[in-house]
């Protein structure tokens, strides 16, 4: 039966929507009959002050029920331990999120909600109602991930499949597949390529075709975006699928000439956000003092509202950097914390945690459910270990707003956290380009095989590489005179080269 507790939502059990009370939770018997059970109530609740919310479908089971409606008492303010419930569709939770939280967090344990508390969940998973009735027509994934995602605040994930095709060209496209839960995540993508191949002006293109932009910015790669492109493994007519509803431009070079430019007559064009350096003008920086404001300001958004938690949550990850971990942001009473105090400490830092902390506060606060995020060159401010911090602390705030990053980098570390389905690598002789996925897997990949895979043509044509071509070609690729010109004075990585060199040589191919 249920416990005689004095405090809390008062439930109520009622055939008809009538006589309603404020403050309290009513529950109507509805005559649905899985396998002959009717587990099924709808429920309403009406708040202090006397608004009705219709709070949709729930399902409540007794342990040992083997058919009929399940029992409960007239009244109650608490479930005991015999019951449990669960919400019989995503509108359900989707309500509870539309609760103030003491309210969303009564009901929810009042009722016993097996989403709520999954040790409840284990508890139940193998009765006979809950296999039959509660769990009819609910997947495996709605209920481990999709509804748990919903009570945490995070957005429902989706799919997004797009193509960016370099001067319009279908044979050279930048191909994103993001495909929800996976694992290594697939919602952030890295383009990578050494200096100077044009990974900047393919994100100002992109930008542009997004904003549908008037008057495209004078760097940008002319191109065409596809949602719902062929891939290799799947096909989806283009034009369907889901596309952006936000935009947000991440640069912080000084020479960077982006100039998101949003086409208000166009109805596709979608809002754009600029994190960077540069004022709205695109002619001046902003001050220092300017940048402090700027974090102040959306810090404040973020921690007075429902952003907090994520805030938290991307700046816990930070803390893996030492710097930041001495600060504890993570840890701080934000109730009752000074603005001044936090300004201190983001004045303290670095400049490049400076940046990292404005990125990443800014990102919290604009990032939006279908928001696609270009990042031109992250490294060029930020040391290796504080730069894998920031692109997880991306993929994770990214996952949660269902959200793409697309990444446009030179450094090898950004792809450790970076499928290789979710890389291209860019390639560029004059005019001509070629985009390929890197050889070996990239998550998690030692650092020096992805340089060597993504930058060999680099490697190929500087330094000792060029030395030791130099010297076979004039000694009849010889290995053993190598060694003896050299001393044997050479790293394991010239051998490997130079015995590719050799063998490539026999077999024709040089």
């Amino acid at each position: 039966m249920a416990k005689s507790v004095q405090r809390g939502i008062q439930f109520v059990v009622q055939e008809y929507e009538y006589n309603l009370v404020d403050n309290n939770c009513y529950l109507i018997p509805n005559t649905w009959d899985d396998f002959s059970f009717k587990t099924t109530f709808e429920i309403i609740y009406k708040d202090a002050e006397g608004k009705i919310r219709n709070l949709s479908g729930i399902k409540v089971m007794q342990r040992g029920q083997e058919r009929g409606y399940t029992q409960l008492p007239p009244q109650f303010t608490e479930l005991d331990e015999s019951y449990c419930s669960l919400g019989n569709s995503q509108e359900y939770y989707e309500e509870m999120m539309n609760l103030p939280e003491d309210i969303r967090l009564n009901i929810l344990r009042s009722l016993r909600d097996c989403i709520f508390n999954p040790a409840i969940f284990t508890e139940f998973s193998n009765e006979r109602a809950m296999r039959l009735s509660l769990l009819r027509d609910t997947s495996d994934s709605t209920i481990g991930t999709l509804y748990p995602s919903i009570l945490k605040g995070h957005a429902i994930l989706t799919p997004f499949r797009f193509r960016f095709l370099l001067n319009n060209n279908p044979e050279t496209s930048i191909e994103v597949d993001v495909t929800p839960d996976s694992l290594p995540p697939t919602n952030i993508h890295a383009l990578i390529g050494r200096n100077g191949v044009g990974k900047t002006r393919i994100v100002s293109g992109i930008m542009d075709c997004i904003t549908k932009a008037v008057k495209p910015s004078q760097i940008s790669m002319p191109g065409t975006i596809e949602f719902g492109a062929i891939f290799q493994d799947f096909k989806i007519a283009i034009g369907d699928g889901e596309r952006f509803t936000n935009l947000i431009v991440v640069v912080w070079s000084a020479f960077d000439n982006f100039q998101p430019n949003r086409n208000l007559s166009d109805k596709d064009s979608v809002r754009c956000d600029y994190i960077g350096l540069k004022q709205k003008d695109n002619t001046t920086f902003k001050t220092t003092t300017e940048l402090a404001r700027e974090f102040v300001e959306s810090f404040k958004t973020c921690i007075n509202s429902n952003r907090r938690k994520r805030w938290i949550e991307a700046v816990t990850i930070l803390c893996s950097d030492p710097i930041f971990k001495e600060y504890k942001l993570n840890e701080l009473d934000y109730e009752s914390i000074a603005i001044e105090y936090i300004e201190s400490v983001y004045n303290n830092l670095s400049s490049g945690h400076r940046i990292i902390l404005l990125t990443i506060t800014r990102l919290v606060q604009l990032m939006d459910e279908k928001t696609l995020v270009l990042i031109d060159e992250p490294e060029n401010h930020l040391h290796p270990p504080l730069l894998s911090s920031f692109v997880k602390a991306l993929s994770v705030l990214a996952i949660q707003r269902n959200a793409v990053v697309l990444i446009a980098t030179h450094s090898p570390v950004v792809l450790q956290e970076v499928p290789k389905i979710c890389t291209t690598k860019i390639n560029r002789v004059g005019s001509t380009y070629t985009l390929s996925r890197p050889e070996f897997e990239t998550y998690g990949e030692n650092i020096d095989i992805l340089t060597r895979d993504v930058f060999r043509l680099e490697l190929e044509e500087s330094g000792f590489y060029i030395t030791i071509n130099d010297h076979l070609q004039s000694h009849n690729f010889d290995y053993d005179s190598l060694l003896q010109s050299f001393s044997d004075r050479i790293g394991s990585e010239a051998k490997a080269i130079a015995l590719a060199i050799i063998a490539s040589r026999r077999t024709g191919d040089a």
